[in-house]
């Protein structure tokens, strides 16, 4: 069963170019803000990072990571200490949860907060950004706090735009993944203010078994 508040707030600052936000130079200038962002729940907040170097099976490991500075400096520079090896890694995203995804697995309840930074270079809209689904009950307790960081995030990140909008934390209403999960093209359609899925979408979420608004 579905938990019964499954609503975010949902905000992407986005950019089309090529920010290298995952290195600890750039993360360095948002980390700041971002820890205002995860204090806003009081729950212990953890960090997963998906990178992924070439020769190596399987994601590259950095061990249990609490929520803070130390921690990201870890995942910002651990195995890229020698840049100019030829051994390349990979970014794929960071994320942050509150509490951690292991609570979410273990009691069905939905984090507080949910951040997660993005690499997609595939993208001409959103290749580069930043997640941030807040609960709606603590988006409203603390909205302009919020807004007020957002700004400052985007205005750290060049050529960057914010977009927000109030969804599920489940697939519906257009979109075929949980926040999470949301794909490239969910991100764009997010960052357009598109909210209704394409022919591809429709057909992902009828094959899913969910149902979407016309």
């Amino acid at each position: 069963m579905r938990p019964l508040f499954n609503k975010y707030q949902v905000w992407l600052v986005h950019t089309p170019s090529e920010a290298n936000l995952f290195l600890w130079n750039q993360w360095k200038l948002l980390f700041p803000l971002v820890d205002r962002l995860v204090s806003l729940s009081p729950a212990k907040a953890a960090i997963r990072s998906h990178q992924a170097m070439d020769g190596i099976q399987g994601w590259l490991g950095f061990g249990r990571m609490a929520w803070n500075k130390e921690n990201n400096e870890k995942w910002t520079t651990r195995y890229r200490q020698n840049e100019g090896s030829c051994a390349v890694v990979r970014f794929f995203d960071t994320q942050v949860w509150a509490p951690d995804w292991n609570h979410t697995d273990r009691t069905g309840l939905l984090p507080d907060l949910f951040i997660r930074l993005f690499n997609e270079p595939r993208s001409h809209i959103s290749r580069e950004g930043l997640v941030v689904a807040v609960k709606t009950s603590i988006a409203r307790a603390h909205a302009a706090t919020i807004e007020s960081i957002m700004t400052d995030i985007a205005d750290r990140v060049q050529g960057s735009t914010v977009s927000s909008m109030t969804r599920s934390w489940f697939p519906g209403a257009g979109f075929a993944y949980q926040i999470q999960d949301m794909n490239p093209g969910e991100l764009d359609r997010l960052a357009t203010g598109v909210t209704k899925p394409s022919t591809a979408g429709l057909i992902l979420l009828f094959l899913k078994g969910k149902k979407t608004d016309p």
